[in-house]
């Protein structure tokens, strides 16, 4: 059974197993040899299901200038060259391949960053191409407060007044991430490595991380991937992923894994309720269980599996939870929730709008 199977199996089974219940995965619909290699009694696999190239913004802003094609043959054990032409240029390797892996560039900025990095094309020469081509941290500043607005808005100068220009971009580019995926997925019968079709849904609702890693099982996937732009509240971006994969494309099978709660202000995992309509806020929080099955506890930016010193947490300190922490200071709100994470801060008190925020 090759990983893309394996994957959606485990994750039903940690979500159903502690209840008791069992549930078989869903017909594969993709093409491919079975794997010589099987073992019933399974194999720990290794990969990376959170990997951004130069098609994100804060990436690009930070030099990498990798494709995801590039991305996929590092992933499969290939030296590559970064930096390559300037003084900083290394080559760079892993020691053993990984099994599996999924480019999951920000969805938020597809389009903008492409039109603003190719030479030609009808907005390269606006104020804000020309600024993010400068590639400094005031860049990353602006486009990352543009997202914690309330709505959050494109830029017009190179979107246009409804944000067409960008979309319509962005699809392009969708569509090379599709292509790069499939190049890398060995479909024969080694089943040396597996590639996932992926984005990043980038929400930063009152400046606290919400990100979410959404991963598909197949190569069947929406035409286009669910940008905070236009799906703003977590609902709303649950709601799409079911409407615009599973019950309108065949063979589509999705899940969203969250990221960096440690900078979520205690946001990323609070309850959501419909008041006076419990009917409503219990669909909500069967879809959220259905899409959410899985968590990223640690990445570069630091363990976000546990914290000691939270408030109502009962026994005693565990010394583990001290590991590699991106924040050892914290404001703990108690059982309710703050704003400011993703700047490295936090507050327990209602948020307003960071326009002009510096």
């Amino acid at each position: 059974m090759d990983l893309r199977r394996r994957a959606w199996v485990f994750a039903l089974v940690g979500v159903l197993g502690c209840k008791g219940e069992s549930t078989a995965p869903t017909p594969y619909v993709d093409q491919r040899e079975p794997c010589t290699q099987r073992d019933p009694l399974r194999r720990a696999f290794f990969g990376d299901l959170h990997v951004h190239t130069r098609n994100s913004f804060d990436a690009w802003v930070f030099d990498v200038r990798t494709t995801p094609e590039d991305a996929y043959r590092f992933a499969k054990g290939e030296a590559l060259t970064l930096f390559e032409g300037s003084e900083a240029a290394r080559s760079v390797q892993l020691d053993r391949p990984l099994d599996f892996a999924a480019v999951t560039d920000h969805a938020e900025y597809l389009g903008e960053v492409s039109l603003c990095v190719t030479p030609g094309s009808e907005v390269y020469d606006s104020n804000t191409c020309q600024g993010y081509r400068a590639a400094n941290d005031d860049t990353v500043v602006r486009f990352g407060l543009a997202l914690t607005e309330d709505p959050p808005s494109r830029f017009s100068d190179v979107c246009g007044a409804n944000g067409r220009r960008c979309l319509d971009t962005a699809l392009g580019v969708w569509g090379r991430i599709q292509e790069a995926a499939e190049a890398a997925y060995d479909r024969s019968a080694a089943c040396t490595f597996t590639s996932f079709v992926g984005y990043e849904w980038t929400a930063v609702t009152a400046a606290s991380n919400l990100h979410r890693n959404v991963i598909f099982r197949t190569s069947k996937v929406p035409p286009s991937p669910a940008s905070y732009f236009e799906f703003p509240k977590l609902d709303q971006f649950h709601r799409v992923l079911r409407s615009a994969c599973q019950d309108s494309l065949p063979g589509c099978e999705v899940m969203a894994i969250p990221h960096n709660a440690n900078w979520s202000n205690g946001n990323m995992f609070f309850v959501e309720t419909v008041e006076g309509d419990e009917a409503a806020a219990r669909a909500r929080a069967e879809r959220r269980a259905e899409l959410e099955p899985l968590l990223e506890v640690f990445q570069h930016k630091g363990d976000g599996e546990c914290s000691n010193g939270l408030s109502g947490i009962t026994g005693a300190p565990d010394e583990q939870c001290d590991f590699e922490k991106l924040r050892r200071d914290f404001t703990d709100c108690g059982d309710g929730t703050g704003f400011g994470g993703v700047g490295g801060v936090g507050a327990c008190r209602a948020w307003t709008s960071c326009a002009g925020c510096s």
